[in-house]
């Protein structure tokens, strides 16, 4: 159990200070596209933003870094405009970064709910499973955001699913003692059982 919590950590940390450094650094001219792209995004300057799409820029670009897309660091910070912007210009909530994480995760991770309401429906898969570190699922149960949670469960995501780091949401919920999450997870899976 230790090693899963530490997996846990681990993969939190990553996620935050990938998230905090595209958001900290300052912007040049002369990086390239894609980091530029990333950390605008992160920033949540829908104008910049718009400015590099409309000379070119790849909306599905990934930051050599930790692959995030735009989308994912919009996400992840909660910038609901941009991320409709983004999603309007044909970013894609299927896209994954180097470990397999969708932006749907990463809303989820930091407690998004509208985020995650708005990836969903535009096609978001609930239940994607990355490679390295917790389902969306997982991740809203680990973190306790509860309104995550309830969204995901209404999306039909699974109660039981496992994620790469052999831990399903109610192990994550227990561990972050969260008894009104484990309810949700309940009810939930009772009624997959009708």
């Amino acid at each position: 159990m230790m090693r899963v919590q530490h997996l846990i950590l681990i993969f939190g940390i990553l996620l935050c200070s990938q998230v905090a450094t595209a958001a900290a650094a300052p912007v040049t001219a002369s990086e390239p596209d894609a980091p530029h792209l990333a950390r605008l995004a992160a920033l949540g300057d829908l104008n910049g933003v718009r400015i590099l799409l409309d000379a070119g820029v790849d909306v599905s670009v990934h930051e050599p870094l930790h692959g995030a897309t735009a989308l994912h660091n919009a996400a992840a910070q909660g910038h609901q405009k941009l991320v409709q912007a983004l999603l309007d210009r044909g970013a894609t909530p299927a896209s994954e970064d180097h470990h397999g994480a969708t932006p749907l995760i990463y809303a989820a991770y930091q407690g998004r709910s509208e985020i995650v309401q708005l990836l969903l429906s535009q096609g978001a898969e609930v239940d994607h499973r990355p490679r390295q570190g917790p389902t969306a699922l997982t991740a809203a149960c680990l973190r306790g955001h509860q309104d995550v949670v309830r969204v995901l469960l209404q999306a039909g995501a699974s109660p039981s699913l496992v994620d790469a780091n052999e831990l399903n949401p109610r192990a994550a919920a227990d561990l972050s003692g969260r008894p009104a999450i484990l309810s949700l997870l309940d009810h939930a899976e009772r009624e997959a059982t009708h």
